[in-house]
């Protein structure tokens, strides 16, 4: 998987990422962007986990975590839906798209709005060890207070 970090995401954190492609705005000459642009301008190369999560004010490990549990961080997702989507039904148009409306429903819809990472994950899936196994993943990519980053906790 392609990933790329907006400013301030702190080098270390791409061992976190060893498996994948990290690039950040700085390298693709993208550091005069803003959020929206830089993920327009990412859209075709890249994933767009972090922009998309700062968008939407949702703690940057999440959507990669919840990808990670749900779908080995894609590689075992179908229908562009990293993230086991209703069951894994939902087609989205790309994995960038699914990234994007997911982000968007955790933090805008009536059912996750105004929600903490531990009640989001408890809705997402309600198996008692889901939000535990999620979380893990979500320690091992860093802290949640990432300069350049917004978190929701």
């Amino acid at each position: 998987m392609r990933i790329l970090f907006d400013q301030g995401v702190p080098a270390p954190l791409r061992r976190a990422l060893a498996d994948h492609s990290v690039a950040t705005a700085h390298e693709m000459g993208w550091t005069q962007l803003s959020n929206g642009a830089l993920l327009r301008a990412g859209e075709s190369q890249f994933d767009v986990f972090i922009t998309a999560a700062d968008e939407n004010a949702l703690d940057w490990r999440l959507l990669p975590s919840i990808s990670i549990i749900e779908s080995g961080g894609g590689k075992a997702a179908v229908n562009n839906n990293i993230f086991g989507w209703d069951g894994g039904r939902i087609v989205f148009k790309s994995i960038p798209h699914g990234i994007r409306t997911v982000a968007q429903v955790l933090s805008k819809s009536d059912l996750y709005r105004h929600k903490n990472t531990d009640d989001i994950l408890r809705l997402y899936n309600p198996y008692p060890d889901y939000g535990f196994r999620v979380k893990a993943v979500m320690r091992s990519l860093g802290p949640v207070n990432v300069p350049g980053l917004a978190a929701l906790d």
